[in-house]
């Protein structure tokens, strides 16, 4: 008895591992697995790259298997699948069996009103969709809370309608090619930032970043990399002593743009670099000084240029503030041969800010400047120096994905200390105006 026992302990000791290793096989085997493709983020705050992450290091946490963006696009180049082509149903479901990956997860992230809404797309092995589920964020950032429920959307909605249409296209011969459009739920890949494809592994393995911005195109920040821009503006002048009212306002004519490095290159802080420039021209219109008759032609220019570097915010209205420095002009010509009448000519050196902040996603800007004028330094009929500072607030409307339309009101305000007559004064000078402009955005 006692020897039949040791006999039945010795199989036990040597059946119980054989069982527990094929319990941790199957197991192994029945894990689900998932290829992610880059989400399509329209909130300019790398959100969509960040959910991706998250997406992913839960979904490891409950066991499956996560296969990055970039191993999927590599797979697709492989299989010598167009790129314009790789989500389509049959794309899908050669590449599903060719990585063995159960359910392709792709998405959005965009703004609706001031919350943002997740949008999560599961696709079946075989292309077709499986199901979709949106998700309201009160801010701009996946907790740990909203990648738990997705991962658990897609471990859960998977499942074996998946599996079965993986085995049922390894049986059956493929279907016909799709055509490009057969595929709704796919991203729009013409509109987003291509894929990066890379040399790392297949499957994903989830790393912190550090500190990396995402940027998507215009994108980055509430600040477009390049923008040109012409309008019409609407002009006003006072100031100075005696008064030099402008009898009528001039309508004038605006060109302009900004340009920064990020529009040739990505990853270093230079890319937020950038160049600024305006011109202001206003047509010749009639001045009449204060207790005078008659009239006299003048004319107004203003210009500036100047170096910027915005720092874009990672948060709710994507907020981007630019620090700025130049050099700007104010020129008002008066042809009056009459004491007391003076052209003008200002030129100095500008140190500023800006704000520039999206409460709709992709649709409205919203903008405020300030800078202050270091030294004025003025070279016409009235000697005189100073400082001085200039305002602008506006909103932009993004008309498309291309073209801008924006309007506001600026100001420039001088105080300067001159001689009038052998004697000290001091005296203000304040150019105003309203503009509407149409830009070009890259």
């Amino acid at each position: 008895m006692v020897r039949r026992q040791a006999r039945v302990d010795a199989v036990g000791r040597i059946i119980a591992p054989i069982f527990l290793l094929i319990f941790l096989g199957a197991e192994a085997a029945c894990a689900q697995s998932f290829a992610m493709t880059q989400l399509y983020d329209a909130t300019g705050t790398g959100l969509g790259q960040k959910a991706e992450v998250a997406f992913a290091r839960s979904l490891q946490d409950k066991g499956a298997r996560v296969f990055a963006p970039n191993a999927y696009l590599r797979a697709a180049s492989q299989q010598r699948i167009p790129a314009g082509r790789v989500f389509d149903p049959q794309s899908v479901a050669t590449l599903s069996g060719a990585m063995g990956f159960d359910a392709l997860v792709s998405g959005s992230v965009e703004r609706r009103g001031g919350r943002v809404r997740l949008t999560v797309v599961l696709v079946g092995s075989n292309g077709e969709l499986i199901k979709k589920k949106s998700y309201k964020l009160k801010k701009a950032s996946i907790s740990a809370k909203i990648a738990d429920k997705v991962a658990s959307f897609c471990m859960n909605n998977a499942g074996l309608r998946s599996r079965g249409n993986a085995l049922a296209n390894a049986v059956e011969p493929p279907p016909p090619p799709a055509p490009a459009s057969s595929a709704p739920w796919a991203p729009s890949v013409e509109s987003r930032e291509p894929f990066a494809i890379g040399d790392e592994g297949a499957e994903l393995t989830v790393k912190k970043k550090k500190g990396k911005k995402s940027h998507q195109g215009n994108n980055t920040s509430s600040v477009d990399d390049l923008l040109l821009y012409a309008g019409v503006t609407i002009n006003f002048r006072s100031g100075l002593k005696p008064a030099h009212e402008m009898s009528t306002p001039l309508p004038g004519l605006e060109i302009g743009g900004q340009l920064y490095l990020g529009r040739f290159s990505r990853g270093s802080f230079l890319e937020n670099l950038g160049l600024e420039g305006v011109f202001n021209w206003a047509l010749p219109a009639k001045y009449g000084a204060d207790n005078l008759d008659k009239t006299y032609t003048s004319n107004l220019t203003q210009w500036s240029l100047g170096l910027d570097y915005r720092v874009p915010f990672s948060v709710l209205l994507t907020p981007t503030l630019v620090a700025r420095g130049g050099v700007s002009s104010v020129s008002c010509g008066i042809d009056a041969d009459v004491p007391n009448i003076f052209s003008v000519s200002y030129l100095g050196p500008y140190l500023g800010a800006a704000l520039h902040v999206t409460p709709w996603a992709e649709t409205l800007r919203v903008f405020a400047a300030f800078d202050y004028l270091l030294m004025v330094k003025e070279t016409e009929d009235l000697k005189a120096s100073g400082s001085g500072m200039h305002l602008a607030v506006g909103a932009t409307y993004l008309l498309s994905a291309s073209i801008a339309i924006d309007a506001g009101y600026e100001m420039t305000s001088l105080s300067l200390s001159t001689n009038v007559n052998s004697k000290p004064e001091s005296m203000s000078d304040k150019y105003s105006g309203f503009f509407v402009r149409a830009g070009w955005r890259i």
